[in-house]
């Protein structure tokens, strides 16, 4: 009786937590698509605004960086040759990676040469471990005002605060800030952009529209972050194109004299190729509904492969820029400047990816901050995967461990096959 009334009480265990696990993915899946609609339309507002002036003055801006980096390296001045359309693409990128940034320094990047969005003293900088340092924004719209509140609540200071207050405030956020674990980083200026940040003709959204259990410091480190119900802190990959092609050429280095470079699409004469492999369509489909199906071929004309289509640069203009025949008769290789650091794969499907691990914690895929050798976490590289000494094919387990993944772009969101 005894073994029967355990085995019972065994079974009710497994049903409860079955049941628990299905209802926090479907707080999760909730929460995903809060943010996600909130993203939408920031990204709708920047898309609008990116116009006029602002277009001008940014594609100056890019223009003028190559420039100064082609200077450095090459030790001459050097005009880039005009392609209007190529440098209204790239300027475009660079205000994007900065309005929606994944990492620390996609604030702190050229062509800023500090944080435009700062209205404070313009001159406090907070060094985290690692030397990164901290973009003024964060700290005057959540970091300076966080610490401040604390400090009243304690009575450690009141207001209006004095120069000696004021750097009592300045000292608890780099304690605060001492505290920074960068795997939660992307989560953190996510919320950012999408509750305290200004983006082009966007209205500042409150942090009210989440409940309590959406929003958590998981670090302590002064910047909030969304979790998923489980309690781990969302991931964001703002251009996923290395969950789309993981295994395109590194570095992406397009070779004029070479019509069958590696970087150009395979063909019957080209075997050697960029192409979309079976096995890189179902890990991505893991993650991103909706993906077009393989090219087939109609009245022996192939067709176009879609994933390999910027959506920014559908016709390939900035693949033909960095082949652009003046720069490379002056041994100019606009690589240095425009790569997957920067910006992402070149010729390359991409959409903002938001991703939350599951029950396991385990998201499958590098966090977007690690740039180590061989490594692209900034892009969705798969974990375990490396350019440079390992397969770039994920194995099995790296490809279970997405499949109780919930995004914002799969269909099953958290379900098995």
């Amino acid at each position: 009786m005894i073994a029967i009334i355990g085995i019972l009480a065994s079974l009710t265990i497994a049903v409860m937590n079955g049941v628990t696990d299905q209802a926090l993915r479907e707080a999760t899946k909730a929460t995903v698509q809060k943010v996600n609609g909130l993203l939408q339309q920031r990204i709708e507002s920047f898309d609008r605004s990116f116009t006029g002036e602002r277009r001008e003055q940014a594609i100056k801006n890019v223009r003028n960086v190559l420039e100064t980096a082609i200077i450095a390296a090459e030790g001459n001045p050097f005009l880039l040759s005009e392609n209007e359309t190529a440098m209204s693409i790239l300027a475009k990128k660079l205000e994007f990676r900065f309005q929606f940034p994944q990492r620390v320094q996609d604030r702190l990047g050229a062509p800023y040469s500090r944080d435009p969005q700062a209205t404070g003293t313009g001159s406090l900088v907070v060094l985290p471990p690692g030397g990164v340092p901290l973009p003024q924004s964060l700290y005057e719209e959540i970091l300076f005002p966080v610490a401040r509140a604390e400090l009243l609540e304690e009575q450690v200071v009141t207001l209006p605060l004095d120069a000696s207050e004021r750097n009592l405030i300045d000292a608890r956020v780099s304690q605060k800030w001492a505290n920074h674990d960068r795997d939660t980083e992307s989560s953190e200026l996510l919320y950012f952009a999408l509750i305290r940040s200004r983006i082009f003709g966007a209205s500042v959204s409150g942090a009210d529209e989440f409940s309590g259990s959406e929003i958590d410091d998981t670090d302590n480190d002064g910047l909030p972050e969304f979790v998923d119900a489980w309690g781990t802190p969302l991931q964001f990959y703002r251009w996923p194109t290395r969950l789309i092609d993981n295994d395109s050429p590194v570095p992406f280095d397009p070779v004029l004299s070479n019509l069958n470079d590696p970087t150009d699409l395979r063909t019957s004469s080209n075997p050697t190729g960029r192409e979309i492999t079976d096995s890189e369509r179902r890990v991505a489909g893991i993650l991103l509904k909706g993906l077009p199906p393989a090219p087939g071929t109609i009245s022996a004309v192939q067709q176009r492969e879609f994933l390999l289509v910027d959506p920014d640069d559908p016709v390939g203009i900035v693949y033909q820029f960095l082949e652009d025949p003046p720069n490379v008769s002056m041994g100019i290789n606009l690589h240095n400047y425009i790569n997957e650091d920067t910006f992402h794969t070149i010729d390359t499907f991409h959409t903002p990816l938001i991703v939350s691990a599951g029950v396991d914690g385990i998201t499958g895929l590098y966090e977007p901050w690690r740039t180590e050798t061989g490594i692209l976490g900034i892009l969705a590289q798969p974990a375990g995967t490396n350019f440079a000494s390992a397969s770039t094919i994920p194995t099995q387990a790296v490809e279970d461990a997405m499949r109780d993944n919930v995004t914002n772009r799969n269909r099953r969101a958290g379900g098995q096959r």
